[in-house]
């Protein structure tokens, strides 16, 4: 590599040059605008000349220092410059096209810019703030965080499954895709609940003054109907005789009638705080009594739960219609006395309705005899005509379902519980569930696993998985009498968000639906019942008046 000295020698050698090639162009044609002319080292070179050439070079290191602000410190590229007397002899020989030479410009030399010096950081002194917080600046400190609060609040209230379950990030929400009306049969107000009754279209109220009536549900609306008999009877309640009076319907066979007893209406009967005594007729099992003979069931209640469906019931007489004349169904021989009461222990023969709907002859109920009040554990008996015998032994969450000649129960166990069935003296497992009984909900002879949603039929043993089923928070369900309709209806991402799920168990078929009314206090859609295999009614509240009853025609859903 040639030195620096040399390369600047060369470098004023070709500013003579170029000069002279410079003058001996001025005789050619001027270059147009459009034209965009070359650079040379002429151009460059005479623009920076004062900057270059006419500096007194003291040292190696000035001509150093110039050479490199030139060349930027690049290594310059060799370039051979033809003796001008030699192109001109060339010239006359033959015209030769001139070449430009293309030498990079030489840039000015750059000052550099000296940074002023800053001033000293102010040192303070531990725990000394930069500036003193004022009382503004605490109240949009505190206005922040409440802020951040109502954020999280909104976030759980709007997200988070009203049961407690994880939330799947890979699910979406599911969106009610129908409107309700399609399906809509009716939707009226009422001042209270109407109870579906034994009778499929019968449904019954009371007011708050604990008047009764009777409605039937024909040409799509909830008709009063009056009562078509009344029976009048005494009645064995524990130590005191109670006087009973029912007003009751008859459609065809059936015949249904409830009726309460008032202590307050009675002051010369001893039952402690009892408060209300309610009744209920209906038909007797097959096999028991004769034409004019019925059931009359009776439980200590109260005023709430005049509207809800009773499905226990620790009393039972077989009553005369015509006559009054009563007796025990059960016997009650050997039942202590309740000392809070006054009455009979309650759970020393408990009847529900799988119990007397059974057409075998064998009606099972339910008892604890056997263990102390406070255990919480019961038996199955079975009474066939006179006789009454335990048939299994500690069933738990007084599950009984009736299938024929066979009893279906459950029991629990270490991870979860059991659904089994009884017949011929056996006992096998027709289920197996992992969890507690919170996860499932139970309707007759179905359960509902809220998470998986998976259906079981307990009789028959069939699973059904629920296709396109999701919902954060189910409150109930129902399947229709044939087994074709499931119901279910509940909470979605939050309380404002109430849907009503619709599913053809036969065809896989689902309808999702939106529920305006979500205003369902005190759990009252739990009076969600069918009264064909494809009408289904449900209650709701109503700010304005009071109840909201609407049916819905579930074969028009799909």
């Amino acid at each position: 590599m040639e030195d620096k000295k040399s390369l600047f020698e060369k470098y004023k050698t070709i500013k003579d040059d170029e000069e002279t090639i410079v003058e001996n162009k001025e005789t050619e044609e001027p270059v147009t605008q459009t034209e965009q002319p070359e650079k040379t080292v002429a151009s460059s070179v005479e623009n920076n000349e004062e900057n270059i050439f006419e500096y007194n070079f003291k040292d190696d290191e000035e001509i150093n220092e110039i050479v490199d602000s030139v060349l930027g410190k690049e290594e310059p590229t060799p370039m051979t410059v033809t003796p001008l007397a030699v192109k001109e002899e060339e010239q006359e020989a033959e015209p030769v096209k001139e070449k430009k030479v293309k030498v990079k410009e030489p840039k000015p030399p750059k000052e550099k810019k000296v940074k002023e010096p800053k001033p000293p950081k102010e040192k303070k002194e531990k725990g000394e703030l930069a500036e003193p917080v004022t009382k503004k600046d605490y109240i949009t400190i505190a206005l922040a965080l409440v802020a951040v609060v109502l954020a999280m609040a909104f976030v759980v209230v709007k997200y988070l499954p009203m049961d407690g379950s994880p939330i799947s990030s890979d699910e979406q929400t599911t969106v009610a895709e129908q409107n309700l009306a399609k399906i809509q049969v009716s939707r009226e107000g009422s001042l209270r609940n109407y109870v579906q009754s034994d009778i499929p279209n019968v449904f019954y109220m009371f007011s708050s003054d604990y008047g009764l009536q009777y409605y039937q549900y024909r040409d799509n609306q909830m008709v009063p109907v009056k009562s078509t008999g009344t029976l009048s009877a005494s009645v064995n309640f524990g130590p005191a005789k109670l006087p009973v009076t029912i007003e009751y319907v008859k459609v065809g066979e059936k015949v249904f009638g409830v009726g309460l007893f008032r202590p307050d209406q009675h002051p010369n009967v001893n039952l402690f705080n009892i408060q209300l005594i309610m009744f209920k007729l209906t038909n007797l099992p097959k096999g028991y009594g004769s034409g004019d003979d019925a059931l009359l069931l009776a439980k200590i209640t109260s005023a709430a739960d005049l509207e809800k469906e009773y499905d226990r019931w620790t009393e039972s007489y077989t009553v005369n219609l015509a006559s009054g004349k009563c007796s025990r169904f059960l016997s009650v021989a050997s039942r202590e006395t309740n000392p809070t009461t006054g009455t009979y222990v309650e759970d020393f023969c408990i009847l529900t309705e799988e119990g007397y709907n059974s057409t075998s002859g064998k009606v099972p109920f339910l008892s604890g005899r056997n263990y102390d009040m406070s255990s919480g554990k019961d038996d199955i008996f079975i009474k066939s005509g006179t006789s009454e015998k335990v048939a299994i032994r500690n069933i738990a969450n007084k599950l009984l379902l009736v299938d024929g000649d066979a009893v279906i129960f459950m029991r629990y166990t270490e991870t979860g519980f059991n659904v089994y069935k009884y017949a011929d003296g056996k006992e096998h497992i027709v289920f197996e569930f992992t969890g507690s009984t919170n996860r499932f909900i139970f309707a007759d002879e179905y359960i509902l696993d809220k998470e998986k949603g998976t259906l079981y039929n307990l009789k028959t043993g069939k699973e059904t998985l629920l296709v396109g089923y999701k919902m954060t928070s189910p409150e109930v369900m129902k399947v229709s009498p044939d087994g074709k309709y499931l119901v279910v209806m509940g909470i979605m991402d939050n309380v404002m968000d109430y849907q009503v799920h619709v599913y053809n168990t036969q065809t896989g078929e689902y309808a999702k639906y939106q529920e305006e009314n979500y205003s369902n206090v005190n759990n009252l859609s739990k009076n969600l019942s069918f009264i064909d295999d494809h009408t289904v009614m449900y209650m709701l509240a109503d700010p304005n008046r009071g109840r909201e009853c609407v049916i819905l025609d579930l074969s028009k859903a799909f």
